[in-house]
């Protein structure tokens, strides 16, 4: 995905966001033994800068997609290299879905790579040939270590979801599913905030 460094120099790298959880923490230490200089996006600060990697920048409110178009012109123009993370299909919870996957059609236009975590994502691009597979990171431990026993027999199959539960994620389907495999010893803990209404269907769907 990124140019051979034959002369061993260091690259400087933006991220966007520089701050953003437990996954932009795993790859800036990823980008960092690839032997980045990985530093914050920031459009008045590209000087030195070889890469910019963007991460749900299709992810803002209307006027804030018309700054960020604004944005991308100003980095074709710079001849800076765009890595775009594809994470969603399209941002949750917006309005006006269209005027979004044409503003992502158009960051697939001026990316130099996108970067895929799943192999199905290429049924989603228009640009096939930009995607480069890259495995989500590991987040075995990040969350403390695996507690052994508490009760429950080791015949038991233990499934955890864990994160934001929110509708997009179909976690009523997930129990369907489960319900539907007919296995008895099965345990599924269903672990993160939901809105109170999803909260209240999910608790529904698992009784």
């Amino acid at each position: 995905m990124f140019a051979k460094n034959y002369h061993n120099i260091k690259l400087n790298m933006a991220l966007s966001p520089y701050d953003g959880g437990v996954y932009i923490e795993l790859m800036k230490k990823a980008y960092a033994r690839l032997g980045f200089i990985v530093k914050p996006f920031s459009i008045k600060n590209l000087k030195n800068i070889h890469y910019v990697m963007l991460n749900w920048f299709e992810s803002a409110s209307l006027k804030g997609l018309i700054k960020r178009t604004l944005q991308l012109f100003y980095l074709i123009a710079g001849n800076k290299k765009i890595v775009w993370t594809m994470h969603n299909k399209v941002p949750h919870d917006v309005k006006y879905k269209k005027i979004y996957k044409i503003f992502m059609l158009f960051l697939e236009m001026v990316s130099y790579k996108i970067i895929i975590h799943c192999h199905e994502t290429l049924y989603f691009l228009s640009f096939k040939q930009k995607a480069v597979y890259v495995p989500h990171p590991n987040l075995i431990g990040i969350y403390g270590e695996y507690k052994k026993g508490g009760g429950i027999e080791n015949s038991t199959l233990k499934m955890l979801f864990f994160g934001n539960v929110r509708p997009y994620k179909n976690v009523e389907l997930l129990i369907q599913i489960i319900r539907g495999l007919n296995f008895p010893y099965l345990i599924l803990t269903v672990c993160g905030p939901a809105e109170k209404r999803y909260g209240q269907k999910i608790l529904e769907a698992a009784s």
